[in-house]
């Protein structure tokens, strides 16, 4: 089962994860997800949906939630750094035990341009959160 603990910065809830090498679980609500997040999002939804049903028919989707992360992969290279993104989405049964889980392939990001805004004030806060 996956960590569940939010914290709540305004209209978002960010997981609340240790800041262990590298890499932070954010979620982020789709209406403030920039378009390559939300293209790359949807593409994976429709995957995670085709999976299940091919692979978990007697599953109907419309009676589940489904969970997401969105885990941002910071990585020093030549002394710059770079982001990736890899969405994993997951349903889960009544007692909370994943039923089904899918990890999608990191792609990278520029947290610096102005699409991403939202996502560079998430991680500048969750970077400041960690240390207070």
């Amino acid at each position: 089962m996956r960590n569940k603990n939010f914290k709540n910065i305004g209209n978002v809830a960010i997981s609340e994860i240790a800041l262990c090498d590298t890499t932070i679980g954010l979620y982020i609500p789709i209406e403030k997800m920039s378009e390559n997040i939300r293209r790359e999002y949807e593409k994976s939804e429709k995957h995670f949906t085709e999976t299940v049903n091919k692979e978990h028919p007697e599953i109907d989707l419309s009676q589940y939630t489904l969970y997401r992360d969105v885990a941002l992969h910071m990585d020093l290279d030549n002394g710059k750094v770079k982001y990736s993104v890899a969405i994993i989405l997951w349903i889960e049964n009544e007692q909370g035990e994943e039923i089904h889980v899918e990890f999608y392939d990191p792609f990278e990001v520029e947290i610096n341009d102005e699409d991403n805004s939202y996502l560079k004030k998430l991680v500048l806060k969750k970077l400041v959160d960690s240390f207070f």
